[in-house]
């Protein structure tokens, strides 16, 4: 849930009500203003929209991404309203296997003059396949951003993520990220370190990444 400061709260889902296609469905908007009334859209119809994040720009204008994952590629996805008021898309980033076959989590945070940072954590495989059992090891940790005007990518760390419990089990939210009135980002994550876990955090903020 994100909020602006004119009093309007936003939220975006994924919806499916196919119990024979469970991955398939739709990504769903939701908005809640200081009066209490609400306001439902579906952004777009399509598989795996599950992994998604939402911002606000300072026009209390709503932003969302969407990872998308497949055997040969791994897009983030922008959606945004036009000044029509009509949902667009924009894909922002391809990875084509660079750290991983599927995005696993999705994190974002503003920064200054309206840019936008994610945090992506890309795994071997997807933790829902057959390989859950060791799908945690060798993640990649990327920092996605247009701060300098156009979408950038760098690689953060490679690193053992906390691991699944089992098939039933998923563990989430093993990451955040959060930028400075500067701009310099400062992320923490959980790590797997043989059977025990740490919290890390890393920070750009002396010109190149250290954790």
């Amino acid at each position: 849930v994100q909020t602006t400061s004119k009093g309007l709260a936003g939220i975006c889902y994924f919806k499916t009500d196919n119990t024979s296609a469970k991955n398939e469905g739709s990504l769903m908007y939701r908005t809640i203003n200081i009066n209490d009334n609400q306001g439902e859209e579906t952004i777009c119809n399509g598989s795996h929209l599950e992994v998604c994040v939402l911002l606000f720009d300072t026009a209390s204008n709503p932003h969302i991404f969407v990872a998308s994952s497949g055997p040969s590629d791994q897009v983030l996805i922008h959606f945004f309203k036009n000044t029509a008021s009509f949902w667009e898309q924009d894909t922002i980033m391809h990875f084509y296997n660079e750290g991983g076959l599927h995005i696993n989590e999705l994190s974002a945070d503003n920064g200054p003059n309206n840019s936008f940072h994610l945090l992506a954590l890309i795994t071997r495989s997807n933790p829902d396949s057959d390989d859950y059992y060791d799908c945690f090891r060798g993640a990649s940790l990327y920092h996605v951003s247009n701060a300098t005007g156009e979408w950038q990518k760098e690689r953060i760390q490679v690193f053992d993520m906390v691991w699944t419990l089992d098939e039933y089990s998923k563990m989430l939210n093993r990451q955040d990220i959060e930028i400075d009135k500067q701009g310099f980002v400062h992320i923490v994550f959980g790590q797997q370190v043989n059977a025990a876990s740490r919290l890390c955090y890393s920070t750009n903020k002396s010109g190149n990444w250290v954790t």
